[in-house]
């Protein structure tokens, strides 16, 4: 009996610590996501569309550049140490990381010498070589959240999620308003998070511990499909700025500001319902998932119908000088519809279908990448938005099979 009552408690604080775990991350997210545009928004108040045309393309460099990183290094630093009992990470960790980041600088590299024209003054390689320093360190600091996790400190990681937020937003917009300088806003923004990130990280870094004889070729394994599915959130910047120029690519990225802020809140749904569904059986989670996909559908209809009547008003008071790209964003906006191809990726996930969820991302991203490089030329911002619209219902498409055929 009292074994049965002691089951039954521990069982009680399990659910209950998930919860709170759940409701860490979970509001980390909204968090990430709230600043991230207050900071969007705010840059395009302060800079020229030119600027922040260039800004937002140095940033898709930097992520280009984390794509050829080892960009699965933390899943394979995660499921090394997760399950095993001596979880003391060493600093070689910091150093092996470093390593793969320097294959990252020549994306940056490449990409200074295309914004000049091959042409760069001494300035502007001072400034290329601080970007590209600030992100072999921050590419390596930002392990602390896989550490945390490790450890299953979920309070003290979504503390640190939140003081990066705040603390970037406020480096980089005092940054701009001093210097009005785009390169020097990186520079604050990669270093705000390199302080951050900086402080918290040596807490869980030790002097001893071994590392783990799998973990190279873990990180091979998850580096693929995170590189598959990470390309996707930088290649289009790149595609319009060599095209387009970069004050139509500070309209294209306007133009998706909302539609894509109010998409992510959704992507919440996965964390949700995940961990309700992976305790069910195939049918019950295929049935739970149907329901779900319906709901969500008629969520994004609705939002369309909303933004739609809106929109100008929006973009009248909030970009006032982007009135070009009110067209834009209607075109885009059915981009909404699909936060229901989120009741998919619960579904997979529940399952563990990785194998077909990587099938999936890389047939998203080929298209993406296939239409993207043939729209833009053709029909400019409206190429882009149709490639991303169409890529993201194919990936829907695709994921219903997957759920139906499962």
């Amino acid at each position: 009996m009292l074994e049965s009552v002691a089951n039954r408690l521990f069982n009680k604080m399990r659910i209950t610590q998930h919860m709170k775990n759940f409701g860490y991350l979970t509001s980390s997210n909204i968090t990430t996501l709230v600043f991230t545009f207050l900071l969007s928004y705010a840059l395009t108040r302060l800079f020229t569309p030119t600027d922040y045309g260039i800004y937002k393309y140095i940033l898709a460099l930097i992520g280009i550049a984390e794509l050829v990183s080892a960009p699965g290094f933390k899943d394979a630093l995660f499921f090394s140490y997760a399950k095993n009992q001596n979880k003391q990470v060493p600093w070689e960790i910091l150093l092996q990381k470093i390593k793969y980041n320097l294959l990252g600088i020549g994306i940056i590299f490449i990409g200074f010498l295309f914004i000049f024209n091959m042409h760069l003054s001494f300035f502007q390689i001072l400034n290329m070589l601080a970007i590209s320093a600030l992100f072999l360190i921050s590419n390596t600091t930002t392990l602390v959240y896989v550490l945390y996790y490790i450890y299953n400190q979920f309070n003290n990681l979504s503390k640190i999620i939140v003081y990066r937020n705040v603390f970037q937003f406020i480096a980089t917009i005092l940054v701009v308003i001093i210097t009005q300088n785009v390169f020097f806003s990186i520079i604050a923004f990669l270093l705000s998070k390199i302080v951050i990130e900086g402080i918290f990280i040596r807490k869980k870094i030790h002097s001893s511990g071994t590392i783990p004889k799998n973990l190279k070729k873990e990180t091979i394994k998850w580096s693929v499909q995170r590189a598959l599915g990470g390309i996707s959130g930088s290649i289009d910047s790149i595609v319009v700025m060599s095209v387009l120029g970069p004050s139509d690519l500070a309209v294209y990225k306007v133009s998706q500001m909302i539609p894509d802020a109010v998409r992510n809140l959704f992507k919440n749904v996965i964390t949700v319902f995940v961990p309700t569904f992976i305790k069910l059986d195939k049918n019950q989670i295929k049935k739970k998932t149907l329901k779900l996909f319906g709901v969500l559908t008629i969520i994004g209809i609705f939002l369309v119908m909303l933004y739609g009547i809106f929109a100008i008003l929006f973009f009248k008071f909030l970009f006032p000088a982007y009135s070009e790209s009110v067209k834009y964003t209607l075109i885009y906006s059915p981009i909404l519809i699909t936060v229901n191809t989120f009741s998919f990726s619960t579904y997979i996930r529940s399952r563990k279908l990785r194998k077909k969820m990587s099938e999936g991302i890389l047939l998203q991203t080929s298209a993406y990448v296939i239409l993207l490089i043939t729209l833009v030329p053709a029909f400019g911002i409206v190429g882009a938005i149709l490639a991303s619209l169409t890529s993201k219902v194919l990936n829907m498409i695709f994921q219903l099979l997957i759920t139906i055929t499962d």
